[in-house]
């Protein structure tokens, strides 16, 4: 390990160390609630093993239909991890004034061997095999699911990218909404099980559950910030915060993002949270997950808190430090 390697490590786990303490009088600690997307589960468990002295409790669903729950209730969560960074755009209380973008993703077209077609399906037929007669797919509630949203401006992208006038309302025509679910993860029972033959998911989720998948072109999958200008070009309309009302999604590179409500009953837990997140340990149990952490992270907007903050800084630094 260089030295520079070194002093972020130490950094980082002095800063745990600090906030482990306040927290370890009580054998079990004090409750921190946990909201994150459905598709950060796994990582989000195993890094919590890694803070078992603090009593961590999480729950799992699509990112709007978390954040409404949070602007609605106001539960006192403490983290909030989201699948979309657009969602902190704008922020309204409870939501702060900043986020930290920490990993981005992949939209794939996952299926088992038993779907229809399985040995057919490729990255230049995939729309032609999911209009076929007889062939079930499905895709999350776009009002409650970045995934639901972001499957539905993939298809536009990919109606401009094939040339295909029309293709995104075949699309949808064909795949209906009689599988639809409140978020992705919930349309794997489905698929393990024969309901349907292929599900829209985040390759990170695909590989965890030893699903195929079919990769598609950048230009389609949402997956490269180069591309930010191209997939703009798509939108649209979702339920809005409020009943009745209409908001207008653009699409736009998949990036996973954190922040800390004013809910939070438990700020230096929250912190400690997150800064295992960034660490080592937490960016090895992102990649063991197949999700792609970002390096280095970033913060947007102002007013973090100064440990996340500098650790944050320091990440930067090495990260350039790797570079020259």
């Amino acid at each position: 390990m260089n030295r520079s390697r070194r002093r972020l490590a130490g950094a980082l786990t002095a800063a745990l160390v600090v906030l482990a303490a306040t927290l370890s009088a009580n054998a079990s600690g004090p409750r921190l609630l946990v909201y994150r997307a459905a598709t950060l589960s796994s990582s989000f468990d195993q890094l919590a093993g890694k803070l078992s002295a603090w009593n961590i409790e999480q729950e799992s669903g699509g990112s709007t239909m978390l954040l409404r729950k949070l602007q609605g209730l106001r539960p006192p969560v403490d983290v909030l991890a989201v699948a979309d960074a657009s969602l902190f755009a704008n922020p309204k209380p409870p939501l702060p004034p900043w986020w930290i973008g920490f990993a981005n993703g992949e939209l794939v077209l996952a299926y088992t061997p038993q779907s229809r077609f399985a040995q057919q399906i490729n990255a230049s037929n995939w729309a032609d095999i999911l209009l076929r007669p007889g062939v079930r797919s499905a895709y999350a509630n776009p009002n409650m699911d970045p995934e639901g949203y972001n499957t539905l401006l993939a298809w536009q992208l990919a109606e401009r990218y094939y040339h295909r006038p029309g293709l995104a309302q075949e699309l949808r025509q064909a795949s209906g909404k009689r599988y639809m679910r409140a978020h992705s993860v919930a349309l794997l029972a489905l698929l393990e099980s024969g309901q349907i033959d292929y599900a829209w998911q985040y390759l990170a989720v695909a590989k965890q559950h030893g699903l195929r998948y079919v990769r598609l072109p950048k230009q389609i999958n949402l997956s490269d910030p180069r591309l930010a200008s191209w997939y703009r070009q798509a939108s649209i309309q979702v339920a809005g915060a409020r009943p009745g009302t209409r908001t207008t999604i653009h699409a736009s590179p998949i990036l996973y993002a954190i922040t800390i409500p004013q809910t939070s009953t438990n700020h230096a837990g929250a912190v400690g949270f997150i800064l295992k997140l960034l660490s080592p340990a937490g960016a090895a149990i992102l990649r063991a997950n197949s999700q792609q952490p970002l390096a280095p992270p970033f913060i947007q907007g102002s007013g973090a808190p100064a440990r996340l903050v500098q650790a944050v800084q320091a990440l930067r630094k090495r990260s350039k430090q790797a570079i020259r």
